[in-house]
């Protein structure tokens, strides 16, 4: 370890190239991509002769699935391997690793390009000569690959670390060398981040408008000349050119207008990925928001072994009608509703369900979903503290947690449905789209039960603590803003003390509210809750009480009493309120920050408040 070279990685724009997605098979695939590439690099130090640190990777589907070159396991469509890594190399080739390991990025990301550039060109190259202007510019300079190189420790550079921090290692001491050297790499990682990645500037006569998706980049199509209107010239482009690329496998709707890098984007897995993994190009796919929302609803409305979505995607293909299943036509009024018609095989068996959905009292399909944000706490600190040995250890059990016991407690929560894997599971960081409510067999779940089997799988392993956000959001809501409720309720819990999940409710029309939780000891009595809202139990109480803490919040020395005095109140005149709400209150502010103050209680209302929220999905 002492004799060869520290060489850390880290890919990016990450935020810019994910969670700017319009659609969940955009956010999975930009996930996919990052996760793929990262495996390249990875595969590439490897052959070098270099030894990976951290994660572990020789066992990672992903990375097997490179190296096989062959059909890959389900696994390996999962976005697994986070966007750094840490490899020790042989010193002597150190920098033509690190040189090689970015050229296989690049490489590596040309490829899925070509293959998606040629697609489309078939399609455009004769009636639009120029669609794919600076195409290469946007593609060759989009990615932010920052390596960072630590040389061996000479006995005198050992002195001399001595000397600075009066650490007083010996020459055997190898673990606390190691702890120091790994701090030392991650200060230099830093350091070269904080110089700002900028994209490449356009032609100086590039006026088309900018990417609807990633905003910085121009869209694709002919660019205008003279006093053309460029604005005109790319939405007739557009208009004409959408059709030309649609098909059972991907789509270009109305509103989208892409660079280079969101059509890669769209087109990667059906031109690249299902070819190179030798899967069928309309196997995987991640379903719609309205699907997600309404997936209890679709299980119980079929008559068949399938789930009501996955029965009518068969008939389309069955029909060669040339069309894939919509969500969004689960709350069409008519059948030529929306921008793409529902065909009529597909509408007849939406409304035969909608009329077994009244007998059975499920009312209309579901609109709202959750987006669970999770990341452990302090992985980064214990893994900078760990000795060799131990982070092995660590990055063996992250693995087993990401790649096992994730998709095993969501397989759990969504029972016989399949909505695929999670969006994204590397190291200690999930990002996962469910349903609010699952009914498996007659055992009703939601989905903060969900949320605390994966926290509590974390546990189990021995890895501490996790954080999350989950954001209660409306299907048609824009994903970019919804990703960004979840983002904050997790910083939300993190900022409260670690060790909880914070709710955002992103109501379509209302308040968007946000309330943390602790997961021991507020989240199984808040599953309860929903569980009792869920069977008609009102909670009219909880608004009334909302209205009055208003007035209530102004008399700041007696507030909290007045209070708890007027919820305790209101519950007893309320004949169907929850039972036990009182010492579910109690217990609520007692755990939140310091308790016993007024913002804890208007915490513990707006958790009560988001469980009403989860449970009257079936409304």
């Amino acid at each position: 370890m002492r004799n060869k070279t520290l060489l850390g990685i880290s890919i990016g724009p990450v935020q810019l190239f994910i969670n700017s997605a319009r659609t969940v098979r955009d956010l999975w695939s930009g996930s996919y991509i990052l996760s793929w590439l990262t495996a390249h690099a990875a595969s590439s130090v490897i052959d070098s002769g270099g030894e990976m640190i951290f994660p572990p990777i020789e066992n990672n589907p992903l990375y097997l699935a490179i190296k096989n070159g062959s059909t890959c396991k389900e696994e390996a469509l999962q976005s697994c391997l986070p966007n750094t890594f840490i490899a020790e190399v042989p010193s002597d080739k150190a920098k033509s690793i690190a040189d090689g390991c970015k050229r296989a990025v690049l490489d590596e990301w040309l490829r899925i390009s070509n293959c998606v550039k040629l697609h489309l060109g078939q399609a455009w190259d004769k009636k639009f000569p120029v669609w794919d202007y600076d195409w290469k510019g946007q593609i060759k300079h989009f990615w932010d690959i920052r390596i960072s190189l630590l040389p061996p420790v000479s006995d005198e550079d050992l002195e001399q670390i001595n000397q600075s921090l009066s650490l007083g290692i010996q020459e055997n001491d190898e673990d606390r060398l190691f702890h120091i050297r790994m701090e030392i790499l991650g200060r230099l990682s830093i350091a070269q981040k904080m110089i700002r990645h900028y994209p490449s500037n356009p032609p100086e006569n590039d006026t088309r408008p900018k990417c609807i998706q990633t905003g910085d980049y121009a869209q694709m199509g002919p660019i205008a000349q003279g006093n053309q209107d460029s604005l005109k010239i790319a939405s007739e482009f557009w208009k004409n050119a959408k059709p030309l690329v649609h098909d059972r496998r991907e789509r270009l709707k109305a509103k989208d207008c892409f660079s280079a890098i969101a059509l890669v984007k769209r087109f990667a897995w059906s031109q690249y990925f299902s070819k190179r993994l030798e899967r069928n190009p309309e196997e995987k796919r991640m379903w719609d928001t309205a699907t997600i929302a309404a997936a209890n609803w679709l299980k119980q409305t079929s008559d068949n072994e399938l789930p009501l979505h996955e029965m009518i995607e068969k008939q389309l293909k069955d029909n060669n009608t040339g069309k894939h299943w919509w969500g969004n036509w689960l709350h069409q009024r008519k059948q030529k509703e929306s921008d793409e018609e529902c065909p009529k095989e597909a509408w007849d068996t939406i409304r035969k369900a909608r009329e077994q959905a009244e007998n059975m009292q499920l009312g209309a399909p579901p609109s709202y979903y959750a987006i669970l944000a999770l990341d452990g706490d302090r992985m980064g600190e214990k893994l900078r503290n760990a000795s060799r040995k131990e982070q092995g250890k660590i990055s063996q059990l992250l693995q087993q947690f990401t790649l096992e016991k994730v998709p095993e407690a969501i397989r759990k929560y969504l029972g016989s449905i399949d909505l695929g894997q999670p969006v994204y599971a590397g190291g200690d960081d999930i990002l996962a789209l469910l349903p609010l409510i699952m009914n498996n067999r007659g055992d009703i779940r939601n989905v903060l039960e969900c949320a605390y089997d994966i926290n509590k799988a974390y546990s189990n392993l021995g890895l501490g603590t996790t954080s999350a956000g989950l954001a209660i959001v409306h299907y048609k809501s824009d994903l970019r803003e919804s990703l960004d409720a979840a983002r904050k309720a997790e910083k939300a819990a993190k900022n409260a003390g670690r060790d909880r999940i914070g709710i955002a409710t992103v109501r379509r029309s209302g308040e968007h509210t946000t309330a943390v939780a602790k997961w021991e000891e507020d989240v199984k009595c808040l599953s309860d809750l929903v569980r009792e809202f869920h069977k008609g139990k009102t909670d009219r109480w909880t608004y009334e009480l909302g209205m009055e803490m208003k007035i209530l919040k102004e008399c700041k020395d007696e507030g909290a009493e007045m209070i708890d005095a007027e919820l305790l109140r209101l519950i007893c005149r309320c004949e169907k309120a929850p039972d036990g709400i009182v010492k579910i209150w109690e217990e609520i502010i007692t755990h939140f920050k310091n308790g016993n103050d007024l913002e804890a209680r208007e915490n513990a209302l707006t958790l009560f408040q988001s469980m009403s929220f989860i449970a009257r999905v079936k409304e």
